[in-house]
């Protein structure tokens, strides 16, 4: 054979055999990459096609904002709450802060069952009753915080309405009360502030008689400390309120030594909603509609203290 034609074969050979060796490769990266017509996920097909003692790479997180980190079972993740919820946690107590907290007095409760009417009708469930309708009404207008000194029909001491209200620290401490009197044609409501002996203002008579001696005879103080920087506006708002609605006495704005009064230490008033011993009042505060005209002009009072104080939420609407 000659040099040429023997050059031409080996050419040849080389050829086949390079191109059986490509092929070999070919095959190998098909069975890694296929089993059996199946997918092979991506972290496998890593695993299997890496070198040697290389380390598997961690899959990639959905993004910066992933709510849920991976973790390694058996361990504790921490989930971060979401920015919008912690803004809504910051407005809603910076609004607390913003809105008064107004503490009502409901006279009397339990055994102590204060004045009792013509017919029968309890103090301790009149205010009772308006209390809670005070309550509904404040909420509802949302400018406000309520808390009630009780909600149910059970004693709370003197002394225990004058703690709850110390440690609630309200703007302002309501106490309501129905009155009662030797005579029966005596009717009409008035407002309570404590006395301020100090000053030399003149103190009206204190209401008391034998159906509430045990309430209000017993809340009888002699102290003579002026009263709290606002208690008069309230006591003139609220005046000015429920005599647009209802009837009150001669001198509808009084002073007296209530030790529910004397030792609050806040702006404070005690509300007589009217005369139990009188038939007609004693009709009028039967009625839920009677209730709830008295509870409007207490709210309108309570707004109008704060308008007048220039308080950017609580004026009236």
């Amino acid at each position: 054979m000659t040099p040429p034609r023997l050059y031409l074969w080996l050419l040849v050979l080389v050829s086949l055999l390079g191109w059986s060796v490509v092929r070999g490769s070919a095959d190998a990266s098909t069975r890694l990459t296929n089993t059996g017509g199946r997918k092979v996920p991506i972290a496998r097909r890593q695993a299997m096609t890496a070198p040697v003692g290389a380390k598997p790479s961690r899959p990639r997180k959905a993004g910066r904002h992933a709510t849920t980190p991976p973790s390694r079972p058996g361990t504790a993740v921490a989930i971060r709450k979401p920015r919008q919820a912690l803004r809504s946690d910051v407005r809603a107590q910076a609004t607390a802060v913003r809105q008064p907290l107004i503490v009502i007095d409901a006279g009397h409760g339990g055994r102590d069952c204060g004045a009792v009417g013509t017919s029968g009708l309890l103090e301790k469930d009149v205010t009772l009753a308006t209390a809670l309708e005070l309550r509904r009404q404040l909420r509802t207008q949302g400018r406000f915080r309520v808390e009630l000194t009780r909600t149910t029909d059970v004693a709370v001491s003197l002394p225990g309405r004058i703690a709850r209200a110390r440690t609630l620290k309200p703007a302002l401490f309501i106490s309501i009360h129905a009155d009662a009197s030797n005579d029966p044609k005596a009717r009409g409501a008035s407002v309570y502030v404590r006395a301020d002996t100090a000053s030399g203002a003149e103190i009206t008579r204190l209401p008391a008689s034998s159906a509430n001696a045990g309430a209000i005879g017993h809340a009888l103080s002699r102290g003579a400390r002026p009263h709290p920087v606002g208690s008069a506006l309230l006591q003139y708002v609220m005046v000015d309120q429920l005599g647009d609605d209802i009837r009150l006495v001669r001198d509808p704005a009084r002073q007296a030594h209530l030790y529910v009064l004397d030792t609050v230490g806040v702006p404070s008033v005690l509300v007589e909603m009217g005369y139990l011993s009188n038939s007609r009042e004693e009709r009028l505060l039967r009625g839920k509609r009677h209730r709830q005209v008295i509870s409007t002009a207490i709210r309108d009072a309570i707004g109008d203290y704060f308008k007048e104080l220039g308080h950017p939420r609580a004026g009236r609407t």
